[in-house]
């Protein structure tokens, strides 16, 4: 008994043509799904993105105006231990900078840079106040709408805003 094994024939398969379109169909729609899904995916991170840094701006903003504050009314107590100032005023700060640009100005004729100008808005009232002596240099009228200088000159290249 001399037997030789053989394979059995393998079944054909038919792949019709509607089978490969079929195919095809599935795959654009998987790609088409998947680019979707992807592009859903990139606009909802940069939309959370956008509100993280908006928030972290507004409280930068708020955190950077409640140190304003707080410093305006911390140099406005001392102050007031040399002079009489508005107490229920918090004053707008500004920092002289570049004296050399202020000197025409009557209310800067004795001032130096560092020096502090408190503007009392409601009071009417500007002070420049030297911190390094803890000396009041110059008291005058606040006039409205003059860039931060009692005497109406524009200060502000020269001055550096606190903010109130």
């Amino acid at each position: 008994m001399d037997s030789v094994w053989t394979k059995p024939p393998e079944p054909k398969q038919s792949v019709t043509a509607s089978a490969v379109s079929f195919a095809k169909a599935n795959a654009k729609t998987i790609a088409v799904v998947l680019l979707v899904v992807v592009l859903a995916s990139a606009w909802f991170h940069q939309l959370q993105t956008n509100n993280v840094l908006k928030h972290q701006t507004q409280t930068s903003t708020t955190t950077k105006t409640a140190n304003a504050q707080a410093q305006a009314r911390q140099l406005r107590d001392e102050v007031a231990k040399v002079f009489n100032v508005p107490a229920n005023e918090v004053p707008t700060i500004a920092t002289v900078t570049d004296v050399s640009k202020l000197k025409n100005q009557a209310f800067f004729t004795n001032a130096k840079n560092g020096d502090k100008v408190l503007m009392f808005a409601q009071a009417k009232e500007a002070i420049l106040f030297r911190p390094s002596d803890h000396k009041i240099i110059q008291v005058a009228p606040l006039n409205p709408g003059s860039a931060g200088a009692a005497t109406g000159g524009s200060a502000s290249n020269s001055l550096t805003s606190s903010g109130q």
